[in-house]
């Protein structure tokens, strides 16, 4: 079942974020290619993805698969505020760190 871009990408990139691995060890971690995880995390994507792509991803990063399916949604499964306020601050942090490098490797 493909997943449109704009809404697979970010939660990937939110993940491999989460998960502090290089993209090399998530193709690994996957079994997809490295050139396949690094179009998945590219900012520019604009393929859909596949559902057990992002399965793969979600166990490689160590993130619920609920999460890729549906983010932070009510049916991603119960967590608590606090939960979310950190899961939120790491992200954040993980997702400038992205930006810093995209930019430094532009």
């Amino acid at each position: 079942m493909p997943v449109k871009a704009e809404i697979a990408t970010p939660r990937a990139r939110a993940a491999w974020s989460f998960s502090g691995k290089s993209q090399q060890q998530l193709a690994q971690e996957t079994g997809l290619t490295y050139g396949r995880i690094r179009a998945l995390l590219a900012t520019s994507n604009t393929t859909e993805v596949a559902l057990d792509e992002l399965h793969k991803i979600a166990d490689a990063c160590g993130v619920p698969r609920a999460f890729m399916e549906n983010g932070f949604g009510e049916s991603a499964g119960v967590v608590t505020p606090a939960d979310l306020d950190a899961l939120r601050a790491e992200l954040s942090a993980q997702i400038s760190a992205l930006r810093r490098d995209d930019e430094r490797s532009q």
